[in-house]
């Protein structure tokens, strides 16, 4: 796969990450509504620290924000698990955080070669 495919597949998956995480502490979780600025900058503020370099595919931020994905990996299994309400909502937060990972370790890949 050519890195171009891999870190736009990156970038795709950050942004839809981020869209994902205001939905979920605006609209899906029940946050009360004096908390949710709160909220929007503990769960969306890391990844908005690292966009500007996934999206300019510099391979330390890929690597970071590959890491930081492994908390939001851990945050949807957790819903998954415990919450059949919401249970599809965490796997939908899996995947988006797992595609996030792979596309970010191909594209770093790629860019060592």
């Amino acid at each position: 796969m050519p890195a171009r495919f891999t870190a736009l597949c990156a970038s795709g998956s950050l942004l839809c990450l981020i869209a994902f995480g205001m939905a979920w502490v605006m609209v899906l979780s029940a946050t009360p509504a004096a908390r949710i600025s709160l909220w929007l900058i503990l769960f969306v503020g890391p990844w908005l620290l690292v966009l500007r370099g996934v999206l300019r595919t510099q391979p330390a931020t890929l690597l970071y924000s590959s890491l930081l994905a492994l908390v939001y990996l851990l945050h949807g299994g957790v819903i998954w698990w415990t919450d059949p309400i919401r249970s599809n909502w965490g796997l939908l937060e899996m995947a988006l955080a797992l595609g996030h990972i792979l596309s970010t370790g191909l594209t770093i890949r790629q860019l060592g070669r």
